[in-house]
């Protein structure tokens, strides 16, 4: 028993970067922390952490260990939780992060039924374009766009979500109509690129794709801005058709070559691949899948 003490205070440490946010989560004064870290370190016989009075950071040994022990404690604790009672309802809190974009524009609703649905859950929604490690961060699920780079996870796929060019009405009527991808190149275009690089536009049709080699002064590196320039008139903006739906409807954005299809990229919810998914968790995942699904 003391061994597993001394593994949870350490994966404590190393989860709140720190001794001091780790003592208060444990109740635990932190020379108490130290020293079950330290013995934990002895009779390994390898040094786990490396100390400086200002931060902490893994030994090449630490983080293999971290990474296997953080594991088996959220396999334990979601195993006691099966056993008891008040699991049998949906309660306690789902950590869900998602990227900016996607959140904003597609989650509110969401989760405003989310909680009506289940008044015992509570969320925390973490909105960042970085990736988040889900076990060192503690998070239940994630919303992702692109392929998957990391296969430890398990991941649900929602669907995919196309690409496509739109201006505004006002635009249009200034600089005309393009009929084919490759009088894009002559208008207004407004890029959406994270690191401000050139890119092409990819659209296909009928079985024949093509490359628009778009040049431009506007570059951004947020969907909406490049959706709210397009409906300013700036251009011509190449973004998820999901973005703009409420656009196409009110007339803001028209379609920009509507008989071709950008590219697509899937969208997937991906949890820790624990052998028990709390209930609130999977409860929360299966109605994430569905009204999420693209």
């Amino acid at each position: 028993m003391n061994n597993l003490n001394e593994i949870a205070a350490f994966v404590a440490v190393v989860r709140h970067g720190g001794f001091t946010l780790a003592a208060k989560e444990l109740a635990e004064p932190k020379s108490t922390l130290s020293r079950k870290v330290s013995q934990l370190e002895l009779r390994l016989g390898a040094s786990l952490l490396i100390r400086t009075t200002r931060s902490i950071r893994l030994t090449e040994a630490g983080q293999k260990f971290y990474d296997e022990c953080s594991r088996i404690l959220i396999e334990i604790e979601e195993a006691e939780k099966q056993l008891e009672p008040h699991q049998q309802r949906a309660s306690g809190t789902v950590r869900i992060s998602a990227p900016v974009e996607v959140g904003t524009h597609l989650l509110p609703e969401i989760m405003t039924e989310l909680s009506e649905k289940y008044p015992e859950i509570q969320i925390q929604l973490d909105l960042s374009d970085r990736y988040v490690d889900l076990f060192r961060e503690g998070f239940d699920l994630a919303l992702r766009a692109g392929d998957l780079k990391d296969s430890s996870y398990k991941a649900r796929k929602l669907g995919l979500s196309f690409f496509a060019l739109f201006a505004s009405p006002t635009y249009l009527k200034k600089y005309g109509q393009p009929k084919t991808p490759k009088e894009v190149c002559d208008h207004h275009c407004i890029v959406f690129s994270p690191e401000f690089r050139e890119f092409p536009w990819i659209v296909a049709s009928k079985g024949k794709k093509e490359k628009i080699m778009v040049t431009s002064k506007l570059h951004v590196n947020s969907l909406s801005m490049a959706k709210n320039l397009a409906m300013a008139g700036a251009g011509i903006c190449y973004v998820p058709v999901h973005l703009v739906s409420g656009c196409l409807a009110n007339h803001e954005l028209v379609p920009v070559l509507p008989d071709w299809a950008g590219d697509a990229k899937p969208y997937y919810l991906v949890y820790p691949p624990v052998k028990i998914l709390p209930l609130r968790t999977r409860l929360v995942l299966d109605f994430l899948a569905d009204k999420l699904r693209i």
